[in-house]
């Protein structure tokens, strides 16, 4: 039997959670992200929605998908921001985590823009979402509910 005069070094630092990243790294990192996912959504907005609703040339149906498009661009967006955030999360990196949480409160400001200018363009018909169809009843039996003759309607049915 052998024994060992030194202990076995204990694994550490080969998880990303065991040692925080450094600060210059995360900052660096943190800061090229933000800069680069705000620039996405600049020129997301500029050359790729504004330049689809100028294509489309005033076809109101081409301009809704146009805008559908770019809504669900801004949601892809803030999904991948969210998830860039949790991974610097675990890597220990919270100055990351902080601007990629910044970029994706600035995609949720434009989401939510987005969604109530097509809210404002686009509404519902009156009364479909509160009323059922039974509120329509009155309206489909009008035809059966008696109703008050004029004198000169009475005198016509009199002589039929």
């Amino acid at each position: 039997m052998t024994d060992s005069l030194t202990e076995p070094r204990p694994r550490s630092g080969w998880r990303p959670w065991s040692r925080r990243t450094p600060r210059a790294a995360d900052l660096a990192v943190g800061i090229l992200l933000l800069v680069l996912g705000a620039g996405r959504l600049v020129l997301d907005s500029v050359l790729g929605h504004d330049m689809d609703v100028w294509a489309a040339q005033g076809h109101q149906g081409q301009i809704d998908s146009a805008d559908l498009a770019y809504m669900a661009r801004i949601q892809g967006f803030l999904m991948t921001v969210l998830v860039v955030s949790v991974v610097a999360l675990v890597f220990r990196a919270p100055w990351t985590a902080l601007t990629q949480l910044l970029a994706a409160a600035l995609a949720g400001a434009l989401l939510t823009t987005a969604q109530h200018s097509w809210d404002r363009s686009h509404p519902d018909p009156a009364g479909r979402a509160s009323e059922g169809e039974a509120s329509h009843h009155r309206e489909n039996t009008a035809v059966r509910i008696p109703g008050g003759m004029s004198p000169a309607s009475t005198q016509h049915a009199d002589a039929a």
